[in-house]
């Protein structure tokens, strides 16, 4: 069992305060976590999956996480969520994935636009960032980087 370190930081915008088009920030709500928890790392043929229990932190409790990585391409990024909310984010740097966000009262379509992936996590350590837009019915919903990191 290893350790993992989980920086997020987020800024959500309302449907009117979309930077990108020029408009002003003025409902915009910052936030950021910090999450340690125990993980399992397994290498599935070359596939490395890294997991660990979401908490009241993330406001995810009773979920589980998982990120998905072939060896060959660690820019290709998958994370992969089950339990009271549940959904599949695809990360890759330059690039827009369409993904649904499973909620206890109805799915969400969202966007997820990667602006930048870093991604050195192995057996024995190593860290992943990735900063991200997410869309929702094409309006910017949030900005966010998320910095990942083995610990022990």
């Amino acid at each position: 069992m290893a350790k993992l370190r989980i920086v997020s930081r987020m800024t959500e915008y309302d449907e009117h305060d979309d930077p990108r088009s020029g408009a002003s920030e003025s409902d915009v709500t910052e936030e950021s976590s910090t999450l340690t928890t125990d993980c399992t790392i397994a290498d599935k043929g070359g596939r490395i999956e890294i997991e660990y229990e979401e908490t009241e932190i993330t406001g995810m409790n009773g979920s589980v996480t998982k990120l998905c990585f072939d060896r060959d391409e660690p820019t290709l990024v998958s994370l992969l969520r089950e339990g009271s909310v549940s959904t599949a984010f695809v990360f890759e740097e330059g690039r827009r994935h369409l993904c649904v966000y499973n909620t206890p009262y109805f799915p969400i379509e969202l966007c997820v636009d990667t602006q930048k992936l870093v991604n050195t996590l192995t057996f024995d350590g190593g860290s992943l960032h990735a900063a991200y837009l997410v869309e929702m019915n094409g309006v910017l919903a949030e900005r966010a980087e998320i910095d990942i990191s083995i610990i022990g």
